[in-house]
């Protein structure tokens, strides 16, 4: 969690600690026999969806690809290992091998669809609207990140394989390039791979040197549309640099450094899709063009189901008319995915006035961007 408290899943529903103030900063080898762990497991070993598991069975009920389904694509036969070891009480005899870290909230951008528990620069936004946040939480994140040093036990074990960073934005953590170092240092990093949710605003020239020692480093980019589009869903950025740095990844020799996009289907985005894929199928056939795709869970406000009827339709023709040419199998099932979460859509009138309210008083906070309503006439 951002504020350095263990979670179950960065996609959990509801309070989703497993203890509150249990930290990253004391977890010990044996944290996956914590009893809120054991507890999840042994749910599920008997069938049941936990309840901080909702969310991805929202989006398999509909059809769709959950980033539980998603995860245990990538476990391949570790999967049946990890089942053999787990015991009837949902203990496991191994120490952690991929963990996820969320450093604080050290953001360059004040995105839409975000809050001051994962971007600093929101807070003055929130408090000038009166949207509810938790104070409490935002002040422990800046209490214990806002250090010269950190120490996270769980970083020294030789087992760890993997190492997955969340935002904010990750490439801004003052304890970022630090925490490769010593990776680096200590010999380890050739056997570690490392994941980034990024904006890929910045590109720390010591982080594309350090990147060189890790067995793979994987970029996923946050895409939420394209030029104008992105600029206003992620108020702050510049659309040019982003371009510039996914095109300098592109066009380089950087052999074990992997790109891919995710996108967050959300109403001030849903005109801008079509501009988006067109953007996304000019690059090079090595990258996974497609972005996965996936629905805003939360504010409901900001999700599909606000997008007013006229708006969708639009979409739907043009989403029909464009020429896709030859997809790789993988980026198949990304668009695949797109049709089947557009397919849930069902408007509502209440979220779309909730949206237009919402969308109204951040437009004049944010009076350096366009209006929603100019964007539409942008891409109409």
């Amino acid at each position: 969690h951002p504020d350095g408290d263990l979670r179950v899943c960065c996609h959990g529903l509801g309070h989703n600690k497993i203890e509150e103030d249990l930290t990253i900063f004391q977890a010990d080898q044996d944290i996956l026999n914590h009893d809120t762990y054991k507890t999840i497991r042994k749910e599920m070993l008997e069938g049941r969806v936990p309840e901080v598991c909702q969310s991805c069975k929202v989006i398999e009920d509909i059809g769709g690809e959950s980033p539980r389904l998603r995860y245990l694509k990538g476990t391949g036969e570790e999967m049946s290992v990890m089942l053999e070891e787990t015991k009837e009480d949902g203990s496991i005899s191994r120490s952690p091998r991929e963990i996820d870290l969320t450093l604080g909230n050290s953001c360059n951008f004040k995105c839409r669809m975000c809050s001051p528990m994962f971007s600093d620069r929101l807070k003055e936004t929130f408090d000038i609207i009166g949207l509810k946040y938790n104070h409490e939480t935002v002040e422990k994140i800046e209490k214990r990140w806002n250090k010269s040093e950190i120490n996270i036990p769980l970083l020294e074990s030789n087992e760890l394989e993997s190492l997955v960073f969340q935002g904010g934005e990750p490439l801004l953590y003052r304890n970022h390039l630090t925490l490769l170092r010593t990776l680096v240092e200590t010999g380890r990093a050739n056997r570690i791979s490392l994941s980034y949710d990024t904006n890929f605003s910045v590109i720390p020239p010591e982080s594309l040197e350090l990147w060189k020692s890790f067995k793979q480093v994987e970029l996923d980019i946050s895409l939420d549309g394209v030029g104008n589009t992105f600029e206003y869903i992620r108020y702050g950025s510049n659309w040019k640099k982003i371009e510039s740095n996914i095109l300098e990844i592109t066009s380089s020799n950087y052999s074990n450094i992997k790109l891919q996009f995710s996108t967050l289907i959300q109403v001030g985005l849903i005109h801008g899709l079509k501009e988006l894929l067109v953007y996304c199928l000019s690059l090079p056939m090595e990258v996974n063009r497609i972005p996965k795709f996936s629905l805003i869970e939360s504010p409901e406000f900001l999700g599909l189901n606000a997008t007013s009827k006229n708006v969708f339709e639009q979409v739907s023709v043009e989403l029909s008319e464009l020429d896709l040419g030859k997809l790789k199998s993988e980026e198949k099932e990304h668009f695949d995915e797109l049709l089947t979460l557009l397919d849930s859509y069902s408007f509502d009138p209440e979220l779309h006035f909730k949206f237009l309210a919402h969308t109204k008083a951040l437009d004049k906070v944010n009076d350096k961007a366009m209006s929603y309503f100019d964007l539409l006439k942008t891409t109409s």
